[in-house]
């Protein structure tokens, strides 16, 4: 379920005036990168953060941070989140080991 920062932190301040960040479950903190920007600030509140991009990055809040890829799940979380820069980069090694049609190899789909 999808609540405001205020409805899981209420004895924070900071969380009430912030509208545009959420948690997502009780562990996972969204924060869309909303307009034609390729970073936003975040807003983390007490507590140990880790980077779902990057699982060694780990931040301590409360604090404001700038980020490309605003996405943290709380450290030490019931539920934990895949490091998603592995399965990116995974991804995009199956995705350059297909052919392509212009290696003069024909993709042939059978019905």
């Amino acid at each position: 379920m999808a609540s405001p920062l205020f409805f899981k932190f209420p004895e924070d301040e900071k969380t009430w005036g912030i509208w545009d960040q959420y948690m997502y479950g009780k562990d996972i903190l969204v924060s869309p990168v909303i307009g034609e920007k390729d970073s936003r600030k975040v807003y983390l509140p007490e507590g140990s953060w880790v980077d779902v991009w990057d699982h060694s990055n780990t931040i301590e809040g409360p604090t404001t941070i700038e980020v490309q890829t605003p996405l943290f799940a709380r450290n030490g979380a019931e539920k934990q989140l895949p490091d998603l820069k592995e399965i990116y980069k995974k991804s995009l090694e199956i995705a350059e080991s297909r052919p392509s049609p212009t290696d003069g190899s024909e993709l042939t789909i059978g019905f």
